[in-house]
């Protein structure tokens, strides 16, 4: 089997490639699997359903899946869903309602620079798409796309960091509500990239104990930016507090400079061995529910 690659961004959200051209790109790596993961919305799901029968027997398998934004020790941590049902009405509600809340946050940035005599709107800042979901990624290629940073990473440096002026903190769903959503759209909660949070070893040991406790499945261990060191810790995380394994590149397209699907920075290999066991374990559950 070839790899796969369980976390995966398209337009739909803050990438860059559509989700159908995101289904002809897996198969081209080639990847035996891939999750479409966009923060706070399903809504590439079906388009990327379409594109994945369109190709036939080429094509790689779609995990639907999401990436809810949720807030814990004052910061913004991602709990992925992997398997969930994008038709699902209540679960797409909550995920409107999540959006709207970052769409207000959106607002409110915008209007803080315009005020320091940098001129934009939400339109300009979805480059064209109306249903982009906005994100500071939007805002970093904004800036840097007028001239007023160099890169994506001098505009996180400058505006868009947790303590610049023109940050707005969101109003974020709890950690434990995210779990709950996502289990109730027939999903597994995973937390995503755990060591990306700039907490201490003992909060994310913390952390990742009340997560558990509240229903969490599995950690992301296998991430496209970790090193090999960084792997290990998530792993033995992992056994101690008995949660399943996830991996993925977090690809975003151009979004993420030299990041690519499936082998994130060139080194990244997802076993098919984790989806099995992914599978598996969400089997077990759905027949003891």
């Amino acid at each position: 089997m070839f790899p796969i690659d369980l976390h995966v961004h398209s337009n739909v959200s803050d990438g860059v490639d559509t989700p159908e051209a995101l289904v002809r790109l897996a198969a081209a790596v080639p990847l035996s699997a891939f999750a479409l993961t966009d923060h706070d919305t399903v809504d590439g799901v079906e388009r990327a359903r379409l594109a994945c029968q369109a190709l036939g027997e080429e094509a790689p398998e779609l995990i639907p899946g999401v990436e809810i934004s949720a807030g814990y020790g004052g910061r913004d941590i991602h709990i992925l869903g992997l398997f969930v049902n994008d038709q699902n009405a209540s679960f797409r509600e909550a995920l409107a309602a999540s959006r709207k809340r970052r769409d207000d946050r959106n607002e409110q940035m915008a209007e803080r620079f315009v005020k320091a005599g940098i001129p934009m709107t939400l339109k300009e800042l979805s480059f064209g798409d109306p249903n982009a979901i906005i994100t500071r990624a939007h805002f970093a290629r904004y800036l840097t796309e007028h001239g007023i940073t160099k890169d994506n990473k001098d505009a996180f440096d400058r505006f868009l960091g947790d303590t610049s002026p023109f940050y707005v903190p969101r109003e974020y769903m709890s950690p434990e509500t995210a779990v709950r959503e996502i289990h109730h759209a027939g999903g597994l909660a995973v937390l995503a990239h755990p060591l990306s949070y700039r907490f201490s070893d003992g909060q994310i040991l913390a952390m990742v104990r009340q997560l558990k406790e509240q229903g969490l499945d599995g950690v992301e261990a296998v991430y496209g930016a970790y090193s090999r060191e960084q792997e290990a810790t998530v792993r033995e995380l992992a056994k101690r507090f008995d949660l399943l394994l996830s991996g993925g590149s977090d690809y975003h397209g151009s979004n993420k400079p030299g990041l690519m699907l499936g082998t994130g920075y060139g080194s990244l290999c997802v076993p098919y061995a984790i989806l099995t066991a992914l599978r598996e374990a969400r089997k077990q559950g759905n027949e003891s529910a």
